[in-house]
């Protein structure tokens, strides 16, 4: 074969590898623009053609209901649905608005083994986000290597919104390897807004603030015989419905109502894991973290099939109670006063 006839063939072989490559993107487009917001707990839905490989992204984070501050850890996995394998070498770009269409983080991110985890710290002094990562000049992209997430540390998730993630799947197989058109994932992020709450004892009223995904608080009440707040939810076991593992309730508690060391628990008693956040304190507020089991919310319900779920927060100290306490002052001081006043007409008498 001639020199000439080898470039022929050569030429027309890339023509055709250009061609079939290209068709195999044909429903991707199709796809790109079918897609539609789904939820972060939905996963591997829906899927993508690709060549012969049906993929699909699966997208999950950590806590699924977080908080507002928490750290959320975000994976990413591009799976090939044939083989429950993730596709390698996947470049993401990454989007997120809040829902007053903010932008608070963009980034081109990229998993040589397909799966990429991204850990959102939150610190309320940084002004702009801050990314601590290897970066791959080859993909352009930060990289998640050695089982090690890209630490993002900023205020992405430090207010409550519905937070729009969007995903594209710009790039596969090969770090320098980019798709003709990208793979589009849009999701939403809710992160619950915070509830005020007003406990009245006597003739004050104090707030506390409260961030909860798992129940709806409706009501809470102070026990001060008991040193306890309860807190009170009238939908009872629907709010975990849906819901898995753990879920995180943030209370902000005034200092001048109740103080600790604290504990907490269901109201079936189950107990419930109790932190205080230094950082979210002040010298009038103690801010606790409660964490507990979505399972024990519904399963505290279930056997009555109760319309109410309960938490109690239990302190070392209280407000003093009226009553006993300022009651009790009152009558010393009285008690003391008659006494002088005895003494001073005696003594009036005596001089008479």
């Amino acid at each position: 074969m001639s020199h000439s006839s080898s470039k022929t063939v050569a030429g027309f072989m890339a023509v055709l590898l250009a061609v079939t490559f290209a068709s195999s993107f044909s429903s991707v487009q199709v796809y790109a623009q079918s897609s539609g917001h789904m939820t972060s707990d939905q996963s591997h839905l829906p899927t993508a053609n690709i060549g012969d490989r049906q993929l699909a992204l699966d997208f999950t984070t950590t806590p699924a209901a977080p908080l507002p501050g928490d750290q959320i850890d975000m994976d990413l996995s591009l799976i090939d649905k044939n083989t429950g394998k993730n596709a390698p070498h996947v470049s993401y770009t990454v989007i997120i608005t809040k829902d007053d269409g903010t932008q608070v983080f963009s980034e081109v991110v990229h998993g040589h083994e397909g799966k990429v985890s991204i850990r959102f710290i939150n610190d309320a002094s940084a002004q702009t986000y801050r990314v601590s990562a290897n970066y791959d000049n080859l993909a352009a992209s930060y990289v998640s290597d050695f089982g090690s997430p890209i630490k993002v540390q900023g205020q992405v998730f430090s207010t409550a919104s519905n937070y729009k993630v969007a995903i594209e799947v710009t790039g596969i197989d090969f770090d320098n390897t980019f798709l003709p058109e990208p793979l589009k994932y849009d999701f939403v992020l809710p992160l619950t807004p915070k509830q005020t709450l007003t406990v009245n004892y006597q003739d004050t009223a104090f707030d506390v603030g409260a961030y909860s995904s798992a129940i709806a608080i409706s009501k809470a009440e102070l026990k001060t015989e008991n040193k306890q707040l309860i807190l009170s939810s009238s939908s009872g076991s629907g709010n975990a419905t849906g819901h898995s593992g753990d879920f995180t309730i943030r209370l902000e508690i005034p200092k001048q109502m109740m103080s600790g060391p604290f504990s907490a628990a269901l109201g079936s008693g189950a107990a419930l894991d109790v932190k205080e956040d230094a950082s979210s304190s002040s010298d009038k507020i103690t801010t606790l973290v409660l964490t507990g089991r979505h399972e024990d919310v519904v399963q505290a319900d279930a056997p009555s099939g109760s319309s109410q779920s309960t938490i109690i927060v239990t302190a070392a100290n209280v407000v003093p109670e009226f009553p006993v306490g300022l009651a009790g002052t009152i009558a010393a001081v009285g008690f003391a006063a008659i006494i002088l006043y005895v003494r001073t007409l005696k003594a009036g008498k005596m001089q008479f």
